[in-house]
């Protein structure tokens, strides 16, 4: 029943007392009073002691009510608090939904729980705030049978589905969704309460024991040996597809429950024994056994009967696994068929075997695996190494490799052809092959078989082959081989590479379209003539390119005929000559002909001669040899280079050819000589050549603008009377052509008995210089030079000597020139600068007062760019400064090139060294480049000292020097002076310094340093005039 509510309650109460009240007081009245007036009064009264009785009861009510309202409210919240409390730490959740058609599905969320923020990841706002937000997180594959669902609550009132909900994090998880439809007393729905949980496990819980019964069905179902349950009476409780099956028993529906005894009548006894003894405990098997089915078929089966206990411990019932092993019986038997077969086949065929039992380690070798090795039957024991220790050293690594990747199950098939070590020591090729046909069941191998064939023959073969494929693709020589009819069959690359035709364009072809055209029908004619009767024929042939350029080849054709006599095959092997034979008439070039101007050379010319002389014959004329070599040849060469001078040397070969007769002959010996063979000429003929060709060679050569003039030295020797032989007439050219050149050059001499006595010398003291330096035959000696005015040793010159151990003294006028032809003036220019330096460095540590040292610089030291740089590090050597050293440049070095010589002036300048020009006077110095050079001083030249009392010209020359120098700037010294008159005649004219033997011959280093301090006693001696700086 209901609750009446309070007002209710009141009013009837009220009500009753009322009616109480006034029926019964107006009763009471009247039986008190009796009087109708006074019973009004008393009504009156009456009606005020109501209103004060019916407030003040009213009031009490009231009160007590709203007490009761209090506590109950009270309880509610007290009983809300918990129950959301509740609701919120239980694992569902609690909502409500009211209708509202707005909503799309006419529903709209009025609550739901707090733990749904817990549960979902979304707060309550989320779901509140939002329409239509759980249906967005259905799992789209449930959202229509969601919908479905919801449709059918309004006739069934009540709903419980599951499905997946998207959390927060992204994940669906599956919920148990429960409602319940309240409606009015009208019928319409009010609110829908639901309750929504979180089934996710068990839900996984469920899909996992499904998916285990499916396995479980699939296995039982498809597993290999049939399966059954039966209880303590044998009757079925469970049987496979595969029993059913196997044994022909018809539906499982039909089974269960029935007896397998009178389903199998005619069981043998032992079966029936061994379901009694599983019943008693014992599991029971047999391996194999003959059994006939009810259609008559045979089978072999292998079963087990094995007891099931209950959780009583008594065993209930049993459960019995049958396999058919007919298959395996037959495959057995005719596994045992195949190998005598394979036995019988192994021991008659030339194949090894052998049977590897890899967890023992163990190899079975067959007999012919043995004897292929040259082994006994029992020579070789069962280890793996005694295979293993056979394999070639160099072939080990990628056998064992090969047999990893196999065994590890990375390739199907093992293969590998290596060499295995024979018995005798040799080695043969073995093709072995092999695959693991057994693997326990964590997949490692457990045994592999394989094979060894013999391949030393086909390796054999197969090099041979290789190496005939090789030669023939990969000769150098041209190869091509044609059929009976002449055509192409094979060519090889060196064919495409030297006639420019691939294979495929030639196949089929002729070798004919190689024919150039510019050899005769005979030719071809004679060539095949010999091919047919001799079988071979060899010889150079012109042929064309596929470019159309000819070449010469040397090719060789041979025929092979078949055991008929016919024609079967014609080879032909060519190489091309063509460089062979333009080297050929190049190196002949090369070796009698000069290479720059393409003269005969020394060979071809002693050839010539020789030829001659053969010819000649008392009074048919004379013979001459004109050696011709170019006067400062050298100087244009080092000063404007190698072009230059070899443009020179073609213009001179070139005016040779010019100024002689046709049967005369003109070649280079090398360097700048030029020989001319003069046949039938006397010597009135070669003098009047000679000075034709004097005059042609000294006219001006131009070369880039500049113009270059050379004068020739020439020698000449006549035959018969200057030599009989080559090698004589060549050393009497070669030494009159010396002896022009001592002259001066610009002239000709005839050949005088004596004059190789000159020549001669100069070799040898060329040949001995040569070793001089290393044999200290080289001496330093220095000569004091002197201030006129005070008379002052201001410094000295290094001057160089040789005496050698049997010519004795040797002058330098005679080895300085051939010092510098020679090039050894180089090294012996280095001794002379680091001997000079280092001997006025220990002077002035000796306590000697510092003074110049003067050094004479030859033009092929100075002209060498790093002679800067040996300057300095020789000074840096031995740690004598700068301003102590004067370097004496010769005028003709110095004005060879001025722009060159300023440049290297200026480095050594900017080192600090002295600079002079020696020899001034006797060369052609231009006064606009002197006044640009870098020099401290001019040495007058010896030989206008020497003239100067006697010659005017001599001291018109001395006196212009000197005042072009103070002019300049520039200090003077003569040298050679070696009289008073002449050092009185240079005191007048100005010179700052003089040098000769008048003061002191030049002297070797300790004589000099005691000369040096004898003179300076003497010179502070009373009346001597000396001032020092």
């Amino acid at each position: 029943m209901a609750a009446v509510p309070a007002s209710v309650r009141i009013g009837l109460i009220y009500l009753v007392l009322a009616s109480v009240w006034i029926w019964g007081s107006d009763w009471l009245a009247l039986q008190l009073l009796g009087d109708p007036a006074a019973v009004t009064q008393a009504q009156s009264l009456k009606g005020e002691l109501f209103v004060l009785f019916t407030a003040a009861l009213l009031f009490w009510l009231i009160g007590r009510e709203e007490r009761v309202q209090a506590r109950v409210q009270d309880e509610l919240k007290r009983t809300r608090s918990q129950l959301e409390h509740f609701i919120d730490t239980s694992a569902s959740i609690i909502y409500a939904l009211v209708p509202d058609t707005a909503a799309a599905d006419g529903w709209r969320l009025s609550y739901v729980s707090g733990n749904v923020l817990r549960l979902t990841g979304y707060a309550p706002a989320d779901w509140l705030e939002r329409t239509g937000f759980w249906f967005e997180h259905v799992h789209p594959d449930d959202r229509p049978r969601v919908q479905q669902a919801q449709r059918q609550l309004h006739d069934t009132g009540e709903l419980r589905q599951r499905y997946r909900f998207q959390h927060r994090d992204g994940s669906y998880r599956w919920i148990d969704d429960q409602q319940q439809l309240c409606c009015g007393a009208d019928g319409q729905p009010l609110e829908i309460v639901g309750s929504w949980g979180d089934v996710t496990e068990q839900e996984q819980t469920q899909q996992a024991l499904r998916d285990r019964q499916v396995k479980l069905d699939a296995f039982l179902t498809h597993a290999p040996a049939a399966l059954a349950m039966f209880n303590r009476e044998m009757r079925y409780l469970f049987a496979s597809q595969r029993w059913i099956r196997d044994f022909q028993l018809g539906a499982v529906s039909d089974l269960i429950g029935r007896s397998h005894y009178e389903l199998c009548p005619d069981m043998p006894p032992h079966w029936k024994e061994a379901h009694q003894r599983a019943f008693a405990g014992e599991t029971v098997r047999r391996e194999e056994e003959f059994y006939r089915l009810p259609d008559g078929s045979e089978r072999w089966l292998r079963w087990r009967v094995k007891p099931c206990e209950s959780v009583n411990g008594r065993v209930e019932s049993i459960i019995i696994l049958a396999e058919d092993i007919t298959q395996h019986k037959r495959d057995q038997e005719q596994l045992r068929a195949e190998k005598r077969r394979w036995r019988f086949a192994v021991d008659g065929s030339d194949i090894g075997l052998w049977d590897w039992n890899v967890s023992a380690s163990t190899v079975f070798f067959s007999s012919c695996w043995k004897t292929m090795l040259g082994y006994s039957e029992h020579e070789i024991g069962d280890q793996l190494c005694e295979w293993e220790s056979r394999v070639h050293p160099d072939d080990k690594a990628q056998v064992m490799a090969d047999v990893g990747r196999h065994l590890s199950g990375e390739v199907d098939f093992y293969a590998n052809e290596h060499r295995v070590l024979c018995k005798d020591g040799s080695y043969k090729w073995i093709l072995d092959r092999g695959r693991v046909v057994e693997r326990c069941p964590e997949g490692q191998p457990l045994r592999m078989i394989g094979t060894h064939t013999d391949l030393t023959a086909l390796k054999l073969r197969e090099q041979a082959l290789a190496l005939n494929a090789s030669l023939f693709m990969n000769s150098s020589e041209g190869i091509v081989i044609c059929d009976g009819d002449n055509c192409i069959l094979s060519v090889n690359r060196a064919f495409s590479d030297i006639t420019g035709y691939s294979a495929d364009e030639v196949l089929g072809r002729q070798p004919s379209l190689l024919r150039s055209g510019q050899q005769t029908p005979d030719f071809y004619r004679d060539m095949w003539r010999q091919i047919l009767e001799a079988g071979r024929w060899q010889g150079e042939i012109l042929n064309r390119r596929k470019d159309g350029e000819p070449f010469l080849a040397w090719l060789t054709i041979s025929l092979v005929r078949d055991q008929d006599g016919q024609v079967r095959n014609y080879y032909g092997i060519f190489h091309d000559i063509t460089q062979r034979k333009q080297a050929e008439a190049r190196i002949s070039q090369l070796t009698h002909y000069d290479a720059l101007t393409g003269l005969p050379n020394r060979a071809l010319l002693r050839d010539r001669i020789e030829s001659q002389l053969a010819q000649a014959r008392p009074g048919q004329g004379a013979l001459a040899l004109m050696f011709i070599d170019v006067d400062r040849f050298k100087y244009i060469n080092d000063s404007l280079g190698h072009r230059a001078g070899d443009a020179l040397l073609v213009e001179m070969a070139s005016r040779l050819e010019q100024a002689v007769r046709p049967q005369d002959t003109v070649s280079r010996m090398g360097g700048d000589e030029f020989t001319l063979l003069l046949p039938q000429i006397d010597a009135e003929g070669t003098a009047h050549l000679a000075q034709k060709i004097i005059a042609r060679i000294s006219a001006p050569c131009q070369f880039e603008g500049m113009e270059l003039i050379v004068t020739p030295s020439i020698g000449i020797a006549m035959f018969p009377g200057d030599g009989r032989e080559v090698d004589a007439l060549l050393q009497a050219g070669d030494t009159a052509m010396y002896r022009a050149k001592a002259a001066g050059g610009a002239n000709f001499q005839f050949y005088e008995p004596g004059m190789h006595l000159s020549a001669s010398r100069t070799l040898q003291l060329e040949n001995a210089l040569r070793w001089a330096l290393g044999r200290h035959e080289l001496a330093l000696h220095y000569q004091p030079q002197i201030e006129l005015k005070t008379r002052r040793v201001t410094g000295c010159e290094a001057l160089l000597r040789w005496t050698h151990p049997q010519l004795g003294m040797i002058p330098p006028s005679e080895f300085m020139p051939i010092a510098e032809a020679s090039g050894l003036i180089l090294p012996i220019g280095e001794w002379v600068l680091r001997t000079a330096v280092a001997q006025n460095q220990a002077w002035q540590q000796a306590g000697l007062a510092p003074t110049l040292m003067a050094v004479n610089v030859s033009s092929v030291q100075f002209r060498q760019t790093q002679f800067p740089e040996l300057v300095r590090a020789v000074l840096d050597e031995a740690g004598l400064p700068p301003g102590w050293l004067e370097l004496e440049l010769t005028e003709s070095v110095v004005s060879a090139d001025p722009e060159a010589a300023i440049r290297i002036m200026e480095q050594l300048d900017l080192l600090g060294v002295q600079l002079s020009v020696d020899d001034f006077g006797t060369g052609y110095s231009s006064l606009s480049y002197l006044k640009r050079f870098p020099i401290d001083k001019l040495k007058i030249d010896q030989s206008f000292v020497r003239d100067l009392d006697s010659d005017p010209g001599s001291a018109l020359i001395v006196s212009g020097v000197i005042a072009m120098a103070r002019a300049l700037g520039l200090k003077t010294i003569a040298e050679g002076v070696e009289t008073a008159e002449q050092a009185a005649t240079l005191a007048r004219e100005g010179s700052d310094e003089v040098q000769g033997y008048w003061y002191a011959k030049p002297m070797p280093a300790e004589q000099y340093e005691r000369w040096l301090r004898d003179y300076l006693s003497a010179a502070r001696a009373p009346g001597m005039v000396l001032t020092e700086d």
